[in-house]
């Protein structure tokens, strides 16, 4: 057994694949149990989701009741499944594919490898061959067409956000203020740029409380959740701001089948949910904006938690996240979708969610302490991008990842004031231009010097950019030129000059960005 749990914790398998399997392994045990108050434990016809929350829910049962039959013969069926994982990795020849197969296809393969298997070593019985295909069905294995004739009868619910019920056309998912309205100060809309850890226009609201930019360590508040909720993973993320060590929250959430949401920068967790995240299933350790973290989680995504409408979940300090996707939404236009995943596709303003009375009082602290959003859409914008013109994200030229967006800029709008256009450089540009930042401009409707980023073309023509000031209004003694030399590539410098003049403008260092 030992060696088996050796195997769950190597790199080569996922950790939600590690809980999986290690449920799985400890359920098709029951098979050898003699014990007679095992018969009590009895699969019956559990379906889908009930399967997984029945090996939950018994495993430490299956453990003592089955202790004498995992004994039986736990190195051969050990030795199995590494040699079935091998199969699944190499080719006929025992060679290393050519195209490596994902985490999930490798598990899969030798699972169904082993569901199938004809033969047991000797005087091994701890999975009959028709239980332990029996169970691998039941437990969401996927098999193909002509594998799941023993298993007619079963139904199968798929695999991920299907197994939660539908919402339907309902809008109206939230019933109460995950943060007490009466402690909120106000309510950063979507948008916002602080690179270099945030380059890209924010996909997710900020929610500062009564105090926040003076004393945080003094200001907290409690956090329930607005509505009913399946808690589908737990982080915590540590690290070190102005000497002071901070060790906050995350919680991924789903609300149905086509909404699902997140909270970042709890500062704590309800007693329920820190029960639940005792033992983490990894940790990673990264840096990015210059701060090193260190990142654990764990997930439920095969044993989601339910939390009631109104429940507690933790507490918050200065500020915290809320971020939300609704898959039923048209995707957000973006020049280059392949860059991004479903979620960033369908992110919209989570306060459209909540009911009548609790929308308008949320939608009245949209903005900064002093400054409040006017125009339209009032929650904010995440994809701002303008294909075929300068306006938008742009990436480091010959990079695939869109995360972290760390070395990338954006030229965009800001989130609060519109009508302000923006620099949001990352670390790249920053080697050969203003430092990582933001920087505002004023718009000019003509020629080439401050135009508005929708409004440069592929038109041959250099623009060039002055009067540079920094999100509080100090100005900076740079300028940027830049020239959108075809509708993905962008051409791009700063230069020690506080002025642009008259032009024309000539590259000497420049570096360029693509979609």
């Amino acid at each position: 057994m030992k060696k088996f749990l050796y195997i769950l914790s190597k790199d080569k398998i996922m950790p939600k694949k590690r809980l999986f399997l290690l449920l799985v392994f400890s359920l098709v045990l029951i098979g050898s149990c003699n014990d007679p108050e095992a018969k009590e434990i009895n699969l019956g016809n559990c379906k889908g989701r009930e399967c997984v929350d029945f090996c939950e829910q018994n495993l430490e049962k299956c453990r003592a009741f089955c202790e004498q039959g995992i004994e039986k013969c736990p190195e051969e069926v050990v030795a199995m499944f590494e040699a079935k994982i091998e199969d699944a990795a190499n080719d006929d020849k025992g060679q290393p594919l050519k195209k490596p197969r994902s985490i999930d296809e490798i598990t899969n393969e030798a699972l169904k490898a082993i569901c199938q298997q004809e033969e047991w070593p000797p005087d091994c019985n701890i999975i009959p061959i028709a239980q332990g295909k029996e169970m691998c069905k039941r437990c969401n294995i996927i098999l193909s067409p002509s594998e799941q004739e023993h298993t007619k009868g079963y139904e199968q619910e798929a695999i991920p956000q299907s197994k939660f019920p539908s919402c339907g056309d309902k809008k109206e998912l939230f019933t109460v203020s995950h943060i007490p309205i009466s402690r909120l100060q106000n309510i950063v809309p979507l948008g916002n740029l602080n690179p270099s850890g945030h380059t890209f226009p924010t996909n997710h609201l900020y929610f500062h409380l009564k105090g926040f930019g003076g004393d945080e360590s003094s200001s907290s508040a409690p956090v329930v959740a607005p509505g009913d909720i399946w808690i589908t993973r737990i982080g915590s993320s540590e690290h070190t701001m102005k000497g002071r060590q901070i060790k906050d929250y995350k919680l991924d959430f789903t609300v149905c089948a086509e909404v699902r949401g997140y909270f970042i920068h709890l500062t704590s967790l309800s007693e329920k949910l820190l029960q639940s995240f005792a033992q983490p299933d990894n940790c990673q350790e990264y840096d990015t904006g210059g701060i090193h973290y260190k990142n654990c989680e764990k997930d439920f995504y095969y044993s989601p938690m339910l939390v009631a409408g109104g429940e507690s979940i933790g507490t918050a300090g200065g500020s915290s996240d809320f971020g939300l996707a609704d898959l039923r939404t048209q995707e957000l236009v973006y020049a280059n979708p392949k860059r991004w995943y479903e979620d960033p596709l369908h992110r919209v303003c989570p306060l459209d969610y909540f009911t009548v009375n609790i929308v308008s009082q949320l939608k009245s602290l949209l903005g900064s302490s002093d400054v409040k959003r006017t125009k339209e859409p009032i929650c904010g914008e995440v994809a701002q991008d303008k294909p075929g013109t300068a306006q938008g994200v742009w990436f480091v030229k010959g990079t695939t990842n869109t995360y972290p967006e760390d070395p990338h800029l954006a030229l965009v709008h800001d989130n609060i004031e519109p009508f302000k256009a923006v620099f949001s450089v990352g670390t790249f540009l920053a080697a050969n231009g203003p430092g990582s930042g933001n920087y505002y401009f004023d718009i000019k409707d003509s020629g080439f010097v401050n135009r508005d980023f929708k409004d440069v073309l592929t038109d041959g023509e250099v623009y060039c950019y002055d009067s540079l000031t920094q999100r509080f209004g100090s100005k900076i003694s740079k300028r940027i030129i830049l020239q959108l030399t075809d509708p993905t590539t962008l051409r791009i410098q700063g230069e020690e000059a506080s002025s642009c003049g008259t032009g024309p403008w000539d590259f000497d260092e420049a570096v360029e960005f693509e979609r």
